[in-house]
């Protein structure tokens, strides 16, 4: 069996919005663009996978729309979920993005935040696994 890159960090859903400034306490402001994407440990087992090695994901996702977003983007990367569902959604961080390139996030916790040491001990690990 082939050694596997196997992440044990949390993934997010990333919603990034450009904004001309942060707004003041209490008003609201426009953001110029909005969209959504992966984050946390997507963006390293992305780039692992990119490279053709084998990448296996150990954290947890949910039932809920933003863990089917995410599912959707492992699967078209190859990566693939070693963990089983969790009734429940994964966190979002929204990311305020100046056009200087300052960020400012506002991350809530979900399901991912909340690792099972029971769902843990059931990875089935290999020789040569590289655990992250």
């Amino acid at each position: 069996m082939t050694a596997r890159f196997v992440s044990t960090h949390s993934v997010v859903l990333v919603l990034p919005m450009h904004i001309a400034h942060s707004p003041v306490r209490g008003a609201s402001i426009h953001a110029d663009a909005a969209s959504s994407r992966p984050g946390g440990g997507f963006t390293t087992l992305s780039a692992v996978a990119a490279q053709g090695i084998s990448a296996a994901m150990a954290s947890s996702l949910g039932t809920g729309p933003n863990s089917y977003t995410v599912r959707q983007q492992l699967i078209a990367e190859g990566i693939t979920v070693l963990t089983q569902e969790l009734v429940g959604d994964i966190g979002v961080a929204i990311q305020l993005i100046e056009p200087d390139g300052s960020m400012t996030s506002i991350v809530t916790a979900g399901g991912e935040s909340e690792p099972s040491r029971t769902a843990l001990d059931r990875l089935v690990l290999t020789p040569g696994d590289l655990i992250h």
